[in-house]
């Protein structure tokens, strides 16, 4: 593609010499201020106020090194950190000259979440546009935000993705792209790209103009096909650098360590504004090993000193609620779980304990990492009781050219029957509702056969409903049935089990049923779904009965089903006492030819 450009560069450079000026200021408007996670809307806190000096060394540490600083508490983690931070490097000295003269085109900012990468690329951005940062190696600073780009669908090309990040979308590009060697992009979260960067070579972009998928346009920014003569800084969590370093033409390394023990003391100074508050509150993490190694970590700091000010606003001792890290956590997330009923106190500490059922899962299992399927299985546990929520991002709505997901959450809102006629209509006219969660109402069988309606409509394009403690009877037996049903935590009883049978034998599309840790449903309910789960019609492939109260006294049942079943491949039945009678049951029903179960979960104790 040929673009003319003016050929007189006194004219080109005026212009974007004028543009320079205005797009410095509207990216000090836009980074100037951040918003502190657990703010009311509108309380935003300047970020040079905040930002602190992080320990950045000027390598990728090896993973041994990295479970040495781990292991190490107290004083020992400090002095480790302290002998780091000697050789330590700065952000304005990223692109220095190495010892041979060769200036890195690629800077990778590795760093564990919460260290603060992110935090970094905007204070990076605020300086550079206030000029105290690479201000005469730099023309323009581009911050692509690897986690909006997810959202995006459409082709585009590497001149939208400038635009994108200007005023009114608007900017000479022509001019600015005179000088591609004068462009820094700041490439932040490249762990939560979601794609694949494996394109060959014949299929990236050489052209600025030219529009390709997003992955395609960063795969050739990287590899340098496009814009060759611009800088790069990519931030990246450890895990995903084997991945980056595959399509990295050539790029120096940093790791941000975080706080070293001086920048943790300023850190607190910085939070509080009060020398008073802010010195207590430091020596009294100070004498904790525990809480004051964790506050290396920024996202650690920060909640320790959100905690900390919230005992001093409420006049309570620190020192007798802050005594171990759980603590910590217990109180933070106290202050996130808000509900404005009178019982608020109560219903937060239900949930809390009710949160802490996945830690217990974990001592239980000796288990310290959870997937995203384990910890989606706990989401019931983020309600806010009485309270409406629409999450709409209104930036990508207005910046994205497609719809933003959106989430309708009604929880608790003692809704009836009555509501939901209006809510079949919202159903059958927008269009990009995807999500609806309705737990916790009394909605009824002829509540839940209004929804119905709604959702047989040919414009609904709902993709997940949430009804848990809804009166599930007439639900699972509609048309409407959403796959996979999770039904666990429902204090379900088996009298529900007559209903749940009914849907095995009828629906067409419930693959997947989770009844976990409903320890109520015991073995008259299982064996009250044995006929549903035995009829030719039933399509179930995936049965979660875990912690469900389960004994011996059902697996001649469940053995049954073994043997029968043409779908069922996955049975959980973890935390049950079934002891060697249940067991040896199971293993007639497992030996059976005609079984076609996959996975079985049985711990040890179950015997």
């Amino acid at each position: 593609m040929l673009h003319v450009l003016n050929s007189n560069p006194s004219t080109s450079e005026v212009l974007a010499k004028d543009y320079r000026v205005k797009y410095r200021q509207h990216i000090q408007r836009q980074y100037q201020l951040i918003r502190d996670r657990n703010a009311r809307l509108g309380e935003n806190v300047p970020l040079n106020n905040r930002y602190t000096q992080l320990v950045i060394v000027n390598e990728h540490r090896h993973e041994k090194e990295r479970e040495h600083e781990i292991m190490a508490m107290g004083r020992r983690h400090t002095e480790i950190i302290s002998e780091q931070a000697v050789s330590s490097v700065t952000i304005d000295t990223l692109f220095k000259p190495d010892k041979d003269g060769k200036t890195p085109e690629i800077i990778v900012l590795v760093g564990a979440a919460g260290i603060g990468k992110t935090m970094t690329s905007r204070k990076t951005m605020l300086d550079w546009a206030a000029g105290k940062l690479y201000e005469e190696q730099f023309d323009f600073a581009y911050y692509i935000n690897c986690r909006e780009m997810n959202l995006l669908t459409q082709e585009t090309s590497v001149v939208n993705m400038i635009l994108k990040c200007c005023p009114n979308n608007k900017a000479p590009t022509e001019h600015i792209l005179l000088h591609p060697e004068k462009l820094l992009f700041i490439i932040v979260g490249f762990d939560e790209l979601r794609f694949s960067f494996h394109q060959p070579e014949s299929d990236l972009c050489f052209d600025p103009w030219e529009k390709k998928p997003l992955e395609v346009l960063l795969s050739s920014l990287f590899r340098r096909t496009v814009l060759p003569e611009c800088y790069l800084i990519i931030t990246t969590r450890p895990t995903a650098l084997g991945k980056l370093r595959q399509y990295l033409a050539c790029s120096r390394y940093a790791e941000i360590l975080g706080f070293s023990e001086g920048d943790r003391e300023e850190y607190f100074h910085k939070f509080f504004r009060d020398e008073r508050q802010a010195s207590k509150a430091f020596n009294f993490v100070s004498e904790n090993e525990i809480l004051f190694t964790m506050c290396f970590i920024p996202i650690m700091c920060w909640i320790i000193c959100t905690v900390l000010k919230q005992q001093v606003e409420r006049g309570e001792d620190a020192a007798q609620t802050l005594k171990t890290v759980t603590g910590v956590y217990m109180l933070y997330l106290f202050s996130l779980i808000k509900s404005p009923s009178r019982n608020s106190v109560l219903q937060r500490q239900a949930q809390l304990r009710r949160l802490c059922s996945l830690a217990a899962d974990g001592i239980w299992e000796q288990k310290i990492l959870f997937g995203e399927k384990e910890v989606k299985n706990c989401e019931f546990v983020f309600e806010t009781h009485g309270r409406v929520e629409e999450e709409v991002e209104e930036e990508e709505k207005e910046e994205l050219p497609i719809a933003p997901k959106r989430l309708c959450q009604l929880w608790r809102c003692q809704l009836t029957a009555t509501c939901c006629g209006d809510l079949a209509t919202v159903l059958r006219v927008k269009h990009n509702l995807t999500e609806l969660e309705l737990g916790g109402n009394y909605l009824g069988d002829a509540g839940v056969r209004e929804l119905c309606r709604g959702l047989n409509h040919s414009n609904c394009k709902l993709q997940r409903l949430g009804l848990w403690g809804c009166s599930l009877r007439c639900l699972l037996r509609g048309p409407c049935c959403c796959s996979p049903q999770q039904l666990r935590y429902c204090h379900l009883t088996h009298s529900i089990c007559g209903d749940l049978n009914a849907v095995l034998s009828i629906s067409l599309s419930l693959c997947e049923l989770d009844l976990g840790r409903n320890k109520d449903l015991g073995d008259v309910g299982v064996q009250l779904l044995r006929e549903g789960l035995q009829y030719p019609n039933c399509k179930l492939q995936k049965l979660g009965l875990e912690h469900c109260g389960l004994t011996a006294g059902c697996c001649r049942e469940l053995s049954s089903v073994l043997r029968t079943s043409q779908t069922l491949t996955e049975l959980g039945l973890g935390r049950n006492g079934f002891h060697d009678s249940g067991v040896q049951l199971l293993c007639e029903g497992l030996k059976h030819p005609n079984c076609k179960l996959q996975k079985i979960q049985l711990n040890i104790f179950d015997k």
